[in-house]
């Protein structure tokens, strides 16, 4: 009887000491680097506190890129659920050709981030772009798409969505087909339009799965990196820099690698926070189910 005790954890054992090797190890190590002065010139490191953190909240660049890390996620997360959840409403639909559709809006799920990159690198060049190309066959002048200053974080946010919208898509679109159809049915004989059969059956039936998504997308695309670095290494002027490239940027190319970690650790404040989040919801809609 003891022994069936114990055989579980022993099982279970590799998995762990793999987990903490893996995951546990370097943010630990992380997190004690984030205290000192190191850098690549230096092979002693001194203990210095939360100097890394004071001197964060006084760099007029990190508050551009916290703002820009703001910004970020409203831009791709909103876009990407909102986008999902409108083609899954869609493909929920009968139509002709609908599992053709279904396979054609997965593909950018399927493509590689850096592929994504660079094909809408090309999609915007000032040049030889499509995008461009349009503009002028319309009439207009060329557009500065990822040199803009101002615009580059929400042109930047388009190829980001475009890649994640089908996981989006794909669970809203298994929820919406576990909903009821004589629910939808009931409400038509009472009068109901298709306006408030999507307010009063779809919406509060996919609710739990629609915040399920949207954190899990929250916690994937703060953090993005590869498409952000390939397109623009952060410019123009820090316009899409977030935490992120920010961090990759102070570690890797200034080599001032105890700065790049308490980046590092402001991040992995706000994702502890955002997992927190997503367990809560995950266990409410346990508790619905």
């Amino acid at each position: 009887m003891h022994q069936s005790k114990i055989l579980p954890y022993l099982l279970l054992l590799p998995a762990a000491v793999l987990i903490v090797a893996v995951v546990g190890y370097p943010m630990v190590y992380g997190i004690s680097l984030s205290l000192t002065d190191r850098t690549l010139h230096s092979f002693e490191a001194d203990f210095i506190g939360l100097e890394n953190f004071r001197k964060l909240l006084q760099d007029d660049r990190f508050l551009t890129v916290a703002g820009n890390s703001v910004l970020w996620p409203i831009y791709t997360v909103i876009g990407s659920v909102l986008s999902g959840f409108l083609l899954a409403l869609i493909l929920n639909q009968s139509f002709l050709g609908r599992r053709f559709a279904r396979g054609i809006l997965l593909v950018p799920w399927t493509v590689p981030t850096v592929a994504v990159a660079f094909v809408w690198v090309w999609l915007y060049d000032p040049l030889v772009g499509i995008f461009n190309q349009i503009v002028l066959l319309v009439g207009g002048s060329r557009l500065p798409f990822m040199s803009d200053v101002g615009m580059a974080q929400f042109w930047m946010a388009l190829p980001v969505t475009w890649r994640f919208y089908p996981f989006v898509m794909l669970m809203l679109l298994a929820g919406l087909q576990a909903i009821d159809q004589e629910l939808y049915a009931a409400a038509a004989v009472d009068g109901a339009n298709m306006l408030q059969r999507f307010w009063h059956i779809t919406l509060p039936m996919v609710r739990g799965i629609l915040g399920l998504v949207t954190v899990l997308e929250f916690i994937w695309l703060f953090n993005h990196f590869d498409i952000i670095w390939i397109m623009t290494g952060g410019g123009p002027a820090d316009a899409t820099h977030n935490f992120a490239t920010y961090a990759y940027y102070q570690g890797f190319k200034t080599f001032k690698y105890a700065y790049a970690s308490a980046i590092g650790v402001v991040m992995l404040v706000i994702l502890f926070f955002s997992s927190l989040v997503y367990l809560y919801l995950q266990d409410r809609m346990e508790i619905e189910l």
